[in-house]
Parts: C-alpha cells; structure tokens; sequence
C-alpha cells in the first residue's frame, strides 16, 4: 500500500467517523475540546526520491552491509515524542541540536520554551519489521494545538536476521536464518530524534506525519563486532498531505 492509498483511506475514514459521531451528537454540546487537535503518525519506507537526499555519514561507506543479506529488522517502539515549538524556540534554526532526556512532556533546556509531548501509540505498542514494510500507523493521539518541528522515537527491542552469512567489520561472521540482537544507539535513551520541518496541529483537525525509514542506507551503517552489532538508522520525517 502506498502512503497516498493510506492517505487516502484514512480521510475516507475520517469523513465516515464525523459523520456517524454528529448524528449520535445531534442536539448536545459540541464534542471538539476547544485548543486540541489530533496527530497522526505512519511508518514507511523511503522511496528512491528521499534516499538522494539525505546525508549519509562516512560510517555508511565504511560498514557495506548489501542490503540484500538481510533477511529482517524487527523493531518495537516502545514511545513516540513530539515537540510543540515554544516562544523562545528559533524559528530560523532546523538543526538537530543536543539530545534531551526529558521523556515526560517536560520543558527540555535545549528545546527553548518547547515541550516534549507524548503521542498514544496504536495497541499500546508497535513492531515492524523494516524489510518490505508498508505504509503503517503506529501513533494516534489527541495534542495540544499549536507549531510542532519534530519528533522523537523510543525502542524497546530489535533484532536483525542474515538471510545469508556475512562478515563485516573487520572479521566478525554472523550465521544466516539466526536471529541477533541489535543495539540502535540512544534509541532506548533519549530517543532518535527525527526532523519533520515546521507543521501546524489545528483545533479540530487531524495532521499526519509520516516517519521515513532510509532502509537501504539504515543498513550501510550496521556495524559488528564481538560485542554484537549496532545500527544507526536513516530516518527522516514528512508531514502528510503534501508529499508524493
């Protein structure tokens, strides 16, 4: 399924939603609380589009995992973050600075007057696997309104399966068809912060985000050793309707 059919479906959705609750409504108080919104979050692939855009570090060249050697990446995400720009955030600047570790909606002090914010995940919890994955929702949830610039994801577990035995990093041989740990970096921590650009929640209305995973480029940056192996993922963020 693309995100446009996703897209798609779920304004269908909205619209039956809407519909069926003013029926049931008719008569009574208005059903919208005043200065909320809803957001929603999808996870996806990248498309061939996005893969030439982002920047990749030198340690993708370095580790060369073939994509095709990989039979799955499973991931639970355990918490999903977004940050409602404040008074004294800089609207000029979109870099990613420092990490943050306030994980409770709490003012970060490297977020300016900004707030963490957390979002309701799908069935209170989500795992995917990154290899071949669809266009799915993992987050849905009622937020304040207002100017939001980015999001952050928290992993509880993820493992990733060879579909063939590889060697990488200087030696290191892992077995196909057996499953490894995978230790994403600060992704149990303070997350893995993802830039979505400057969108706006309004009282009402329902935005969505979409979360990209650079799948191909994620895996170029696996590295192992005796310790186990680690992965840097590529994500990026898109919001909704304005994407192809």
């Amino acid at each position: 399924m693309s995100f446009e059919m996703y897209s798609t479906a779920r304004r269908l959705r909205q619209a039956l939603s809407t519909l069926l609750v003013g029926i049931a409504l008719t008569g009574c108080a208005a059903s919208t609380e005043p200065g909320v919104g809803r957001l929603d979050v999808v996870m996806s692939q990248t498309s061939s589009e996005l893969a030439a855009s982002v920047a990749i570090s030198e340690m993708a060249v370095l580790a060369g995992v073939p994509l095709e050697s990989v039979q799955s990446i499973l991931i639970t995400v355990q918490r999903i973050e977004v940050h409602r720009v404040g008074s004294d955030d800089d609207d000029e600047a979109e870099g990613e600075g420092s990490e943050s570790e306030g994980a409770d909606g709490t003012e970060d002090d490297d977020e300016g007057s900004g707030a963490w914010i957390s979002v309701d995940l799908v069935a209170g919890g989500v795992t995917v696997d990154l290899i071949g994955m669809s266009p799915q929702e993992i987050a849905s949830d009622a937020v304040p309104g207002g100017t939001y610039n980015k999001l952050r994801l928290f992993f509880s577990s993820s493992t990733i399966t060879f579909s063939e035995d590889v060697t990488v990093d200087g030696g290191s041989a892992y077995e196909a068809d057996t499953v490894y740990e995978l230790e994403i970096p600060s992704g149990g921590n303070t997350g893995i912060k993802v830039q979505t650009g400057f969108f706006d929640v309004s009282d009402g209305e329902t935005e969505t985000v979409e979360v990209v995973v650079d799948v191909a480029n994620s895996v170029k940056n696996v590295t192992a050793n005796q310790n186990g192996v680690k992965m840097t993922p590529v994500i990026v963020g898109r919001v909704g309707s304005t994407q192809t």
